[in-house]
């Protein structure tokens, strides 16, 4: 079975900005706010190739690395 594009869309937004994530999400990707919200009601087709998805992989991968290193900051800052 194929994963569905919008559940992914939708988790990696719910995974950056938590309930109210369509607009957030839209500006980060540079799409049109209205356009993310039909894809969130499944309005307007989305396929798994489209590049929204892999804009937001990279967002999501940008935030983890930037996450680490700040939860390493602090870890480190908390042991001297």
């Amino acid at each position: 079975m194929r994963d569905d594009p919008y559940e992914l869309l939708e988790a990696a937004g719910r995974a950056l900005y938590d309930e109210d994530w369509p607009t957030p999400l839209a500006r980060s990707l540079g799409v049109n706010p209205d356009t993310m919200r039909k894809w969130k009601r499944r309005k307007i087709r989305l396929d798994l190739d489209h590049d929204v998805l892999k804009r937001a992989l990279r967002l999501l991968q940008r935030r983890a690395v930037a996450t680490d290193q700040a939860a390493r900051k602090i870890a480190k800052a908390l042991r001297s």
